[in-house]
């Protein structure tokens, strides 16, 4: 989900993992040469996931070890089973309540800079439920618990450790 903390922790990872990452978002827009918003804007959602898509498979296909991706990512084309077949994901599962503080609708063109509530959030939610919890792990992030972070470490490096073994 959107505000779900997936950059925050991709970059806690590079700190403590010193593995290299990427923010999908951010891989994006350098590929455009265009902000997501106006992107999103100019062409449209259907153009965007289909770039994003791109990108994303770019990324899976690279030498980078983490990525952030975008809320909707999964959630598109066939993007679950290939993010699935090509790495291990990972779910941030946050509660939609707890999101609204969390999500600045003006950096978010889903929302369009449209004030949000808790019921749009659930909305949202609820139709991207089912891809998400298709993840590997999922991770309950409540954003007070410090453990979130151990536990992602720990799955990480768990992963990492096996694949360099093979």
């Amino acid at each position: 989900m959107p505000g779900s903390g997936k950059t925050w922790m991709m970059r806690a990872l590079e700190k403590e993992l010193c593995l290299e990452v990427q923010d999908l978002d951010h891989y994006f827009e350098k590929y455009s040469g265009m902000t997501i918003g106006q992107f999103w804007k100019q062409y449209g959602q259907k153009e965007f996931r289909s770039l994003e898509r791109y990108c994303m498979m770019e990324l899976l296909e690279s030498q980078v070890s983490i990525i952030a991706m975008g809320g909707g990512t999964p959630c598109f084309f066939n993007n679950i089973e290939i993010i699935k077949d090509l790495s291990f994901s990972i779910y941030l599962k946050v509660n939609p309540i707890q999101l609204e503080s969390q999500i600045d609708p003006n950096s978010r063109p889903l929302f369009d800079g449209i004030l949000i509530d808790t019921n749009q959030i659930n909305t949202l939610y609820q139709q991207r439920r089912a891809w998400y919890e298709r993840a590997d792990r999922i991770i309950v992030n409540n954003f007070y618990e410090p453990n979130v972070l151990d536990d992602v470490k720990m799955i990480c490096r768990t992963y990492f450790q096996s694949h360099i073994n093979k």
